[in-house]
């Protein structure tokens, strides 16, 4: 829903919980930056708990996730309770001790999926240096059909699915950053069993070279990080009168250089008719969700109630630009627009830079103080309280029995980095 000038939208998916219920206790989920914890210790997994392989620093009844797998949370839950079955401790030992063979079979059998296998191999090089195959494979689909505990990468001499010889299988999934470490890894892994050295001593020798590997790195990101990151380069676009969720959307796949499958690029009127756009109400949450997918499949990333640092991890970690869902006018309650739909400001822009006190926001339609009926594209700043004031919109076309226009406060969308999360074909 919005008005002439100023549109936004409504119906976003339900957002996750952070807690889940387990033994009688609520759990605690928290999602950690891995690159960096791997850059200290390159042996951490994708989950984490207390008392797992004498994960201390964890704190009690918080299960960690790393956040390159947030859209996989349901699937770590699972695996967690599984391996919390106390069928898999010693008798009054908490830590985790399970036969591991046994457990990881047990996953197999629990979890994976049977039937036909979805199209999982992105795409494939040779390393003639070290005459191997590289594959580089969707975790997501292997985890969920071949193996739950495949994280990173693997060879065929340790897992029995990777039929082709001299393969490494790397996912995609993981922070781009790190794939140079894993291919690494899995080639000094797999040189050493390849002379006959067992899995342990071969895979502790590996974790020390990638260590050594990762120590300049580590070094430079420090020095990196007491410069402060540059905004975004999005560029606005201009909308039509009620077009600026897909001109919003428009900027997200321009800042990627997202073309049509000829190779031409899209244009607001394509992303209009995707996306579902009224041309007298605007776009509501759910058909601009919708039309992305159906260009750039399960990148998209989306949710509601998001914090002024979920932004800011977004946008200055991840560097990804974020479109938002925000009122762009005097403050209304729901029952003032269900009254009057003309008293609807949403509007959707999409932020590119986050400092100290200001939240920049390439807008597709800024007022010209002197005319207000003519606007144009641009990038304005926000201070961070006028911001978070205006985090909010509101969602949902009226009907005959719904009068629609719902606050929906802190809803964001944006799309996952092209190395961190391919489309299915």
């Amino acid at each position: 829903m919005a008005t002439r000038k100023h549109p936004r939208g409504r119906k976003a998916p339900r957002r996750r919980r952070n807690r889940f219920l387990f033994r009688g206790r609520w759990w605690k989920i928290v999602y950690f930056d891995g690159y960096r914890l791997r850059h200290m210790q390159p042996d951490i997994d994708t989950m984490l708990w207390h008392g797992d392989g004498h994960q201390d620093f964890v704190p009690p009844n918080q299960l960690w996730i790393d956040r390159r797998y947030r859209a996989e949370t349901k699937f770590h839950i699972e695996i967690f309770q599984i391996e919390k079955m106390r069928k898999w401790s010693r008798r009054g030992d908490n830590d985790r001790y399970p036969p591991y063979k046994a457990l990881r079979e047990y996953l197999k059998e629990k979890l994976c999926r049977p039937g036909p296998v979805p199209d999982f191999v992105v795409r494939r090089e040779w390393d003639a240096a070290q005459q191997l195959h590289l594959v580089y494979v969707r975790g997501d689909i292997v985890r969920r059909h071949f193996d739950p505990h495949f994280v990173f990468g693997g060879h065929d001499l340790v897992y029995p699915y990777i039929e082709e010889r001299r393969t490494i299988w790397i996912d995609i999934c993981q922070d781009p950053r790190e794939i140079a470490y894993t291919i690494a890894h899995e080639t000094v892994e797999r040189k050493l069993m390849e002379k006959g050295w067992r899995y342990g001593p071969a895979h502790a020798h590996a974790i020390r070279a990638e260590l050594k590997l990762r120590a300049l790195e580590y070094v430079n990101l420090e020095k990196e990080e007491t410069m402060p990151p540059k905004p975004l380069k999005v560029k606005p676009i201009e909308q039509s009168d009620t077009g600026c969720g897909p001109t919003s959307a428009l900027m997200l796949l321009e800042y990627d250089g997202i073309k049509k499958p000829d190779g031409t690029s899209y244009s607001e009127e394509d992303l209009i008719v995707l996306c579902g756009c009224d041309p007298e109400t605007g776009t509501d949450h759910a058909p601009l969700v919708e039309g992305l997918r159906k260009i750039v499949g399960d990148r998209v990333v989306t949710g509601e109630d998001a914090t002024l640092e979920d932004l800011k991890r977004i946008v200055l970690q991840e560097r990804r630009p974020v479109m938002i869902g925000w009122w762009n006018g005097p403050h209304r309650t729901e029952a003032e627009v269900q009254a009057d739909n003309d008293l609807d400001e949403g509007h959707f822009s999409v932020v590119c830079h986050v400092n100290a006190s200001h939240v920049h926001i390439a807008n597709p339609w800024i007022i010209d103080p002197e005319d207000e009926d003519e606007g144009a594209p641009g990038v304005e700043k926000r201070r961070i309280k006028d911001f978070l004031d205006r985090w909010y919109d509101m969602d949902g076309s009226p009907t005959d029995t719904d009068p629609g226009y719902r606050i929906v406060r802190g809803w964001y969308l944006y799309l996952r980095a092209p190395d961190a999360q391919e489309t299915e074909a």
